[in-house]
């Protein structure tokens, strides 16, 4: 499955929506109403090995007045069933939530933690994309 375009195509046919695509890496949308689509924190990645990314993240504003640690420890409370399936931890980071009409005023603060792992094959991908699209990946207060 070296070609990019074999790859997008066989996810549209599995019922997959992309939201955009990064050189190797393929972001899967979501679409919380008909009108609105978003990144869904779920990307297919095809480097060396077929695999899978899941973005986890609990912003600042649903948990005000609490430090950074605190917030990145809530972020990867909701990776537990992701490491029980192997997914391991790349990487962490800040990310800012500008305003759409200023950029300068920043709405929120994400703190985000990036799992992932390699699968087998076509269906291996399809099935855990599936299972991390289904699963929580953003932190509210009463979850």
């Amino acid at each position: 499955m070296s070609d990019h375009r074999i790859l997008k195509t066989s996810l549209l046919e599995a019922g997959f929506e992309i939201y955009r695509s990064q050189g190797a890496i393929i972001h899967l949308a979501e679409r919380p109403r008909p009108n609105l689509i978003l990144d869904s924190g779920v990307s297919v990645l095809q480097e060396d090995a077929l695999g899978v990314r899941i973005v986890f993240r609990a912003a600042s504003s649903q948990f005000a007045g609490e430090p950074d640690e605190a917030l990145f420890a809530r972020a990867r409370s909701l990776a537990s069933p992701a490491e029980s399936r192997g997914y391991e931890e790349t990487g962490a980071g800040v990310c800012p939530i500008p305003s759409p009409s200023n950029p300068e005023q920043v709405l929120d603060t994400h703190f985000e933690v990036a799992y992932e792992r390699t699968v087998e094959d076509l269906e291996e991908l399809v099935s855990e994309l599936r299972i991390a699209l289904s699963e929580p990946r953003e932190l509210s207060p009463d979850s």
